[in-house]
């Protein structure tokens, strides 16, 4: 599980060693480093980065209103809208589309 610093506390991670998770979790600079803490928890950089790049497709969602509240009825309409945000999504990213 990918998480950024605010979810760095013991209880968490405890929770996700109970419940058999593997936790990738950002290390949270306001809380300090105690004794022996500093490599405790293994943290893989290039996994957490490709994080990033899912909160963004989320947040370029979130800017279609359409998708937010769910007005669809069918699945298969709801489908659709979703593949041509998408496609606006990455044609404005290739500066093909402009609106």
């Amino acid at each position: 599980m990918n998480a950024d610093a605010g979810f760095d506390t013991k209880l968490f991670r405890r929770l996700c060693f109970i419940k058999d998770i593997t936790d990738n979790v950002d290390k949270n600079k306001r809380r300090g480093v105690e004794r022996g803490d500093e490599d405790a928890y293994p943290f893989d950089n290039q996994l957490y980065k490709r994080r990033f790049v899912v909160e963004q497709l989320n947040a370029w969602v979130d800017g279609f209103k359409t998708l937010s509240v769910r007005y669809e009825t069918s699945s298969k309409n709801w489908m659709q809208l979703h593949a041509i945000a998408f496609a606006i999504i990455f044609l404005r990213k290739c500066k093909l589309f402009q609106i």
